[in-house]
C-alpha cells in the first residue's frame, strides 16, 4: 500500500534511520476505499480520515517496520 524512510545526513553521506511499509490485501481494500471515497468519507485536506479508513478496514493489513541500529536492520512486523 505504502512505504517510507526516514534518512539523515551524517557527514557527506545519507544515512537510513528507519523504513515503514504498510501492506493490505489488494482488491479488498480498493473495494472498500472506493466505497468510501465515493460516499463522502474522505475530505482532501485531512490525511486522518485516510489513515482512519487503513486502520479500521475490513481487511488484512501487516505493517512492517525496520530499525538500523548499528548498520544492523532490527525488523518489527505487526499484524492488524
Amino acid at each position: 500500500m505504502g512505504a517510507g524512510a526516514r534518512t539523515k545526513k551524517i557527514a557527506l553521506f545519507n544515512v537510513k534511520v528507519y523504513a515503514i511499509t504498510l501492506y493490505v490485501e489488494a482488491e479488498k481494500a480498493a473495494r472498500e476505499l472506493g466505497i468510501r471515497k465515493r460516499g463522502g468519507f474522505f475530505d482532501d485536506d485531512n490525511d486522518d480520515d485516510y489513515a482512519l479508513a487503513l486502520a479500521d478496514g475490513g481487511f488484512d493489513k501487516v505493517c512492517r517496520g525496520c530499525v538500523w541500529w548499528g548498520g544492523v536492520c532490527v525488523e518489527r512486523c505487526v499484524d492488524y
